[in-house]
This record gives C-alpha cells, sequence and structure tokens, in this order.
C-alpha cells in the first residue's frame, strides 16, 4: 500500500542542516543470505527549500544502523558501519558529493531500483547547504509502500 510521509527542517545561519529519523515497524531480522525487508520501499523523494536560490544542493542521503538494530558478526562484516547505503558517490571528493536542487522547481529523486528498500528500524538521513549563509526551511515528500 503507497503511503506518504513528510518532514521539514530548518538550516541554522551557515545555511547547512540534516534530518534522521527512523523507518517504522519492526526489524525483521536476518537469515542466511540477506536482512528480511519489514520496512518500506521507497517509490519517490521531492525536495525543496521553501526560498530556493542557485547553489542550494543535497550534501548526504543515508541510511544508517544509527541504534545498533543489526547483530555484531553482521556490522563488523560492513566496513562502512554504521552507513549502510548512501546515494552520493563516495568515490569522488567530499565537496563533489550529493546533488545541487533546481532554483525554482522541486527536485524529484527515485533511488535506483532493488536499492531502495529501508529495513524498519534503520534511519535515513538528510543533510542539505544553502547556496548562501542563511537560514531556510528544507522540505521533503517521500512516497513509499509498506508492503516490502
Amino acid at each position: 500500500m503507497l503511503k506518504y510521509c513528510r518532514l521539514s527542517f530548518l538550516t541554522n545561519s551557515s545555511g547547512v542542516g540534516s534530518i534522521s529519523f527512523q523507518i517504522p515497524g519492526t526489524f525483521g531480522g536476518i537469515d542466511k543470505t540477506q536482512v528480511s525487508y519489514s520496512g518500506r520501499l521507497i517509490k519517490n523523494v521531492n525536495l525543496w527549500f521553501a526560498s530556493p536560490i542557485s547553489g542550494d544542493c543535497v550534501t548526504s542521503f543515508t541510511v544508517t544502523d544509527t541504534t545498533g538494530v543489526l547483530p555484531t558478526p553482521l556490522q563488523a562484516a560492513i566496513p562502512s558501519y554504521p552507513i549502510l547505503a548512501t546515494w552520493s558517490d563516495t568515490g569522488i571528493a567530499t565537496g563533489d558529493q550529493g546533488l545541487y536542487l533546481y532554483p525554482n522547481s522541486v527536485t524529484n529523486l527515485c533511488p535506483e531500483e532493488g536499492k531502495n528498500n529501508i529495513p524498519s528500524q534503520l534511519y535515513l538521513n538528510i543533510a542539505v547547504q544553502k547556496g548562501s549563509e542563511i537560514i531556510d526551511t528544507f522540505y521533503i515528500n517521500i512516497e513509499w509502500d509498506d508492503g516490502v
């Protein structure tokens, strides 16, 4: 069943801000081959600032195991733990990661097919930077399916 989630947050006076929120539901555990996904399947994400300007960007979009729900052996097997997934290209310079937002419209982010399952109890984290050092509100609409 398709459901919606809406979030917003303020940047600081340097134009930087972030949000971290836990995916609803109960963690489904693991079997010998994979994590059991009792979480959300992200279909679409829309991102925008209240007062968009040139240079606005999303600097990080990650999934983390902030509270340690994954078993310790699995944690140890993931080199980037607690970061489990990122939509940024970490093979390039940090200052070039992320994506610029369109200054006069909503940016639509559709995660790659097969890489958008987020198990319950993990965290989705989004960090942003304004094109100038001002306080602004950042908005996020997420369409997801809870039938994963």
